[in-house]
């Protein structure tokens, strides 16, 4: 036991491991501050980077990024009241309005003691868990494997959804994905049609790009805006003591701290809660057990120490499940799983007692990750926050360009990149509409290890399954899981038809209601399709293929028939409402997104740094929220372009003045689509090395969103030249070669 510890901590002291470690840490802290773009980006982007670097200094990069990024999300969410990540939302109650008061290093001090010694206390009840992960396999047989599979996909597909039939229809999908390739047992191609690029399958890399990181860019390019509007001063000369005072202040709320962690270990246990989960649970336990619970949302100590304690020991309960079940417990685990895969770990079953030293590697990754994350973040907090200002059109570039980048280096083949843009497609449409991105990844993550497991629960037990008690009880809590949903989903939905039924503004109307249409019809037709060739194949190869299949069909049916009702209901149904109705539901979102806020899908009202901060009495449902603004977790930012306010504290809207079509928001997603497609077809024409930067230079000139020519001759020339050196460094010390159609 102890020497394992000490064999974990002796495999990070190489050179390469280190730097490995402490760059994970700074790209995790410089990118977390970054409020919609979050790890799942980052870490998307180094699965493509991964496959040279060796084990140790891969599992130390991807999760040093992971553990770097918590405190930076929370950098944001206490100055601009603009969390990095939707984890720390509840950051904001208590951390903006210290920071309004002139505390904010002091509530940064807080938040960086509370987060490092959280993951600590997490990595000690790590250490107790992995002591008998070991005996995990002896309690989760094949059948209860099948139902922890089918539970994590559920359940994090449900839980924060806006659907229960878009999320059934998104891990269907992924599922579906899975299926593409070699059978796991038998061998037989599936879905290839006579493509040799597919008989492995789907890679991980390309869904991954194609739904978290280009997506991102476009919808942020077509917002035109920085990620936060305000950075103003951080407390003068008074903030390096003001921090020092929030560290001494942490350690009298040593119980509050503790219990928070260990909130955060259980739910990072529990497959599919993940972080959103956790942070909220701990602010609501305080909320009901503290002492100055009626101060919560004032500015108190333990408003922050709350959240931000359970963030990173969550992170550390989350390799429970990881290392002993290959179960992820989050979309950045998801990523992580996907990293051990391409490195040729199997975690699961047997894996720590054929990687003994391995898992407390992962641990002391986790602990010096923290603690080292937190003490970067707090001496570049003031620059940090002032990264906030960057633009979505001048990131575009750089990480569109890493993402084509390193997807042809994953696997050294053009068709990866070609996927990666058509996933791109697919991952704006379904995030435009709200679909569940991490179900949809974790069904291609776990399709493979679900198609074992339920090959080895036919030839061992078969319909014995049933009979046992474990199995049952877990089958049970999916159906529980699913029914809670659908029961929350046919409130919001009779809420939403009463409202509009007043004339007022519901949640019961589609934002989209062309595009689900559409998007429906063609995943019905998909299904329907995936279902008739599953039907050609050996009994062994369709069983699971054809369910997933027969799911996605009835889900997409249901999802075109719902979307076909609302729209019918909406225009068939005339608007009642008064101007002054209109005006008091679009005012307060409005005024929101004015100050630069990110609406909070609790209905907490986040307006921005000249507004005060206020935390909900208790966590609401979202059916008693009609007048939220839709959220989407993976964007993190509600866009909105029908209203506008001069001043952020006023009540009434203004209109916009009318734009040109090539300035509306859907208008320039589509432009920003149009160069991701320029920047794949410059790479298969000219190269990587010549097409990449040779179209960011064009795109720097044209399409920068900066208005002197100056400052647009010299982005164009930096972003050209680091895109040309990250291109001609990954060619070069990776050993690639590339042969373009036209040769210069």
């Amino acid at each position: 036991m102890l020497g394992n510890l000490l064999d974990g901590l002796t495999a990070l002291g190489n050179e390469k491991a280190i730097l490995f470690l402490v760059a994970g840490t700074v790209l995790g802290v410089g990118l977390g501050v970054l409020p919609g773009l979050g790890v799942a980006l980052v870490l998307s982007v180094l699965l493509g980077f991964i496959y040279h670097v060796g084990i140790v200094p891969a599992i130390a990069l991807m999760l040093a990024t992971q553990a770097g990024s918590y405190f930076s999300a929370s950098i944001t969410a206490i100055l601009l009241n603009t969390p990095g990540a939707p984890e720390s939302l509840p950051t904001t109650f208590d951390g903006f309005p210290m920071a309004k008061r002139g505390e904010a290093g002091r509530a940064l001090g807080i938040s960086a003691t509370a987060t490092a010694l959280g993951g600590l206390v997490g990595c000690v009840a790590l250490f107790g868990l992995l002591q008998v992960v070991d005996y995990l396999p002896n309690v989760f047989h094949p059948s209860e494997y099948v139902a922890l599979i089918v539970l994590a996909i559920v359940v994090t597909g449900t839980l924060g959804g806006s659907s229960v039939t878009k999320a059934l229809l998104s891990g269907a999908l992924g599922l579906m994905l899975s299926f593409v390739g070699s059978d796991p047992v038998t061998g037989a191609n599936r879905f290839t049609f006579g493509n040799a690029n597919l008989y492995s399958g789907i890679p991980v890399v390309a869904l991954a790009l194609g739904v978290f990181a280009v997506p991102q860019m476009v919808i942020m390019f077509g917002s035109r805006e920085s990620v936060a509007v305000s950075t103003d001063a951080l407390g003068g000369s008074s903030f390096r003591s003001q921090v020092w005072q929030g560290v001494r202040e942490t350690m009298p709320h040593w119980l509050l701290l503790v219990r928070s962690a260990l909130v955060g270990v259980i739910c990072g246990v529990v497959p599919g809660i993940g972080g959103f989960t956790a942070n909220f649970l701990s602010y609501g336990i305080a909320k009901q057990t503290i002492r100055r619970r009626d101060l919560l949302g004032s500015g108190i100590p333990e408003g922050i120490i709350a959240p931000e304690g359970s963030s990173l020991a969550k992170e550390a309960g989350s390799l429970v499940p990881a290392i002993g079940l290959g179960l992820p417990s989050g979309t950045g685990m998801v990523l992580f799983l996907a990293a051990l895969a391409i490195l040729g770990l199997q975690p699961g079953p047997g894996f720590a007692a054929q990687h003994a030293s391995l898992p407390y590697t992962m641990l002391w990754v986790v602990a010096i990750g923290g603690v080292l994350g937190t003490v970067i973040g707090l001496a570049a907090a003031p620059l940090l926050a002032r990264s906030t200002r960057v633009k979505g059109p001048q990131l575009l570039p750089f990480i569109v360009s890493l993402a084509v980048v390193g997807a042809y280096a994953s696997t050294a083949e053009m068709s990866t990149v070609v996927e990666v843009l058509v996933f791109s497609l697919l991952g704006f449409v379904v995030r435009r509409l709200n679909f569940s991105l991490a179900a949809l990844t974790i069904g291609l993550v776990l399709g493979g290890q679900l198609e074992d497991q339920v090959y080895l629960t036919q030839e061992t037990i078969g319909w014995g399954f049933l009979e046992r008690p474990l199995t049952d009880i877990l089958f049970a809590i999916i159906i529980l899981v699913v029914a809670l949903q659908v029961r929350s989903a046919r409130k919001k939905r009779l809420l939403g038809e009463q409202r509009l039924r007043s004339g007022r503004r519901g949640s019961a109307r589609t934002e989209h209601p062309l595009l689900e249409i559409i998007t429906s019809t063609v995943l019905l037709g998909i299904s329907i399709a995936y279902v008739v060739i599953s039907i050609g194949y050996a009994p062994t190869d369709r069983l699971l293929p054809l369910i997933a299949g027969v799911v996605a069909t009835a889900s997409s049916f249901a999802l075109l028939v719902s979307a076909l009702t609302g729209t019918v209901r909406a225009r068939l149904r005339p608007t009642q409402a008064s101007g002054e109705d209109r005006q008091r539901d679009v005012a307060p979102s409005a005024r929101a997104d004015a100050a630069g806020s990110i609406p909070s899908p609790l209905g907490v009202a986040n307006q921005g740094p000249l507004a005060r901060a206020e935390p909900p009495a208790a966590v609401p449902d979202a059916a008693d929220l009609p007048n939220a603004v839709p959220y989407d977790i993976a964007v993190g930012v509600a866009i909105r372009e029908d209203v506008a306010v001069t001043d952020p504290g006023q009540s009434a809207a203004q209109p916009v003045e009318p734009k040109q079509w090539w300035q509306r928001q859907h208008a320039r997603e589509a432009i920003a689509l149009g160069w991701v497609v320029l920047l794949v077809l410059g790479a298969w024409l000219l190269g990587f090395r010549v097409g990449v930067p040779l179209v960011v230079a064009i795109y720097g000139l044209t399409s920068s969103g900066l208005a002197r020519l100056r400052n647009r001759v010299a982005f164009t020339i930096l972003s050209t030249a680091v895109v040309w050196l990250l291109a001609w460094a990954v060619f070069h010390y990776l050993y690639l070669t590339f042969s373009p159609v036209i040769t210069l």
